[in-house]
């Protein structure tokens, strides 16, 4: 099910008080909207009654893609990642829901720590990639902009995507412009080949970001 509550938030603006729906979890099956809200960012916005005045608005939340058996859950805080990460482990065990066993249930469950993140992960399950080849491209595209363009200070990187296809890879700089660079099939298709074990489904790795892929490549992991 999904799980909403309203709190009482201040516009940073104008000073006034006014409620604001927070969803500690949604049911995309349930609550198909939703969805669509957190993907266009209105889930997160707060425009004020009364000054017109639109802020995003910082919360965690789980998100259940029922319908596809994927779990993310969007964590704040190390603590919060720990205490999903905790609750995975449960569910992992079949039981979805407290009390009732969920037979035959096979999850893909992760954990991110942004709404940029999370936002990237559904889009890359809904294209059916495995995200974790999409962090390694991750860290060779870094590595080659590096390289190329050492003064480059880089601070996030997020693939893109349209009509249900990746495009390129969007690179936030530390002086809040972007950059791009090509999303390459041929170099996903390798990397899936060369170092993703195809007996290992990876649907337990809860953590699958950019120091998982730098471990996998050093053959920590």
């Amino acid at each position: 099910m999904s799980i909403e509550h309203k709190e009482k938030i201040v516009c940073p603006d104008c000073g006034k008080e006014s409620e604001f729906v927070v969803w500690e979890s949604i049911n995309t099956q349930l609550n198909p909207q939703t969805k669509i809200d957190l993907m266009s960012g209105k889930l997160f916005s707060f425009t004020c009654p009364y000054c017109n005045k639109t802020h995003n608005v910082n919360y965690g939340l789980l998100y259940h893609q029922m319908e596809d058996q994927l779990m993310i859950h969007y964590a704040t805080s190390e603590q919060n990642a720990g205490e999903a990460i905790e609750s995975f482990e449960k569910l992992s065990e079949g039981d979805l829901i407290p009390g009732h066993k969920l037979v035959g249930v096979d999850y893909t469950f992760r954990v991110v720590f942004s709404q940029n993140q999370l936002k990237e992960k559904i889009g890359i399950f809904d294209m059916g990639l495995d995200d974790r080849v999409i962090e390694i491209m991750k860290v060779f595209m870094l590595a080659r902009l590096s390289e190329t363009n050492p003064e480059l200070k880089i601070e996030e990187i997020l693939l893109e995507y349209s009509e249900g296809a990746p495009q390129k890879f969007a690179v936030r700089l530390a002086d809040g412009n972007w950059v791009s660079t090509n999303f390459i099939q041929e170099m996903y298709d390798a990397i899936k080949e060369e170092m993703i074990d195809a007996s290992e489904s990876g649907k337990k790795e809860y953590i699958v970001n950019t120091n998982w892929a730098i471990a996998k490549i050093k053959g920590d992991n």
